[in-house]
């Protein structure tokens, strides 16, 4: 199965609960032979453009496991605290 997930980024540049437990859990999947991605919001270049998906080269979750990395440009603003 293919798996995409949907979070902040990866560390060191974003960090806390909701990312560790992201990446916590696609490992887990892609040891049991699912295809996983993560999907993260990135850079807005133009307010006024339309989004675009970007793939990145692979992020590794660990010596033997590795992700799709996908980012969002001109993703809609979201507020990293509260």
């Amino acid at each position: 199965m293919r798996i995409l997930h949907y979070s902040l980024g990866f560390p060191p540049f974003r960090t806390g609960g909701m990312t560790k437990y992201c990446l916590d859990l696609m490992e887990e999947q892609a040891k049991t032979g699912h295809t996983v991605g993560m999907l993260w919001p990135g850079k807005i270049e133009k307010y006024d453009s339309r989004c675009e998906i970007k793939k990145r080269r692979r992020y590794s979750l660990s010596s033997i496991v590795a992700c799709g990395n996908y980012e969002l440009v001109n993703p809609l603003p979201i507020s990293l605290l509260n």
